[in-house]
């Protein structure tokens, strides 16, 4: 949430707005309303919308089911033979930008995009026709941020003109809907009367070893 308070050329552009939300738990990387959100800014006139995520991680790729283009942002190093980068975000992401390529860290951001981009390869890219580009910047000096928004631009217009926008923005609603569903029934079993004393009551049975998980778990939602 503090994040905001570091934008100070964005807060003071009139045309911009900024909305700090926690995730307040919810995995993905978003906070459970973020849909809605996106929504509300689509109807005040806001023609582009960018999502941060808290940090993406193993759970947190969400995000790619609810935008556009998703951009990957690494950092000098992050590159070493892709150690430590969950693959399935890699697949996820349509552009990836290494930062901070300034100063005493410019080789080394120019060694991570070189190791990125060679483990590219082996993955498959969310569009065919698409090549996912390994690009670099540096939020101090400006230097490749136009550079960075060019090419998202460029991919946003080929998306349009061969209307697979379209196409992804009607998977996106559908995903939507399927995540509702969830989230009504996780809501409904958990205001259930007395399922908490239930809950409780079980996880110690677990504890002692008198249920195992799956049939704690069976019994807890035995609807009969």
């Amino acid at each position: 949430l503090g994040d905001k308070t570091r934008m100070e050329q964005l807060l003071a552009e009139e045309n911009a707005y900024i909305r700090p939300s926690p995730t307040a738990g919810s995995l993905g990387g978003v906070t459970q309303k973020t849909r809605e959100s996106i929504l509300l800014c689509e109807s005040a006139g806001y023609d582009i919308i960018l999502i941060e995520t808290v940090g993406v991680g193993q759970s947190e790729y969400e995000v790619a089911s609810m935008t556009d283009l998703f951009l990957l942002l690494m950092l000098p190093g992050a590159g070493d033979a892709l150690q430590g980068i969950k693959r399935g975000i890699l697949e996820l992401a349509d552009v990836l930008v290494v930062n901070k390529a300034d100063g005493d860290n410019k080789n080394r951001a120019e060694l991570a995009q070189k190791e990125l981009q060679q483990g590219l390869h082996y993955l498959q890219p969310r569009y065919e026709d698409i090549a996912v580009e390994v690009l670099m910047c540096s939020s101090v000096t400006g230097e490749g941020i136009a550079e960075v928004e060019s090419h998202v631009m460029s991919i946003l217009d080929k998306l349009k003109s061969t209307r697979r926008l379209e196409s992804t923005r009607r998977k996106q609603i559908l995903n939507w809907v399927k995540r509702l569903i969830e989230q009504q029934v996780l809501h409904n079993f958990w205001n259930k009367q007395d399922i908490q004393l239930r809950y409780a009551d079980m996880i110690s049975k677990v504890r002692d070893g008198q249920l195992t998980p799956i049939q704690a778990v069976q019994q807890l939602t035995n609807t009969e």
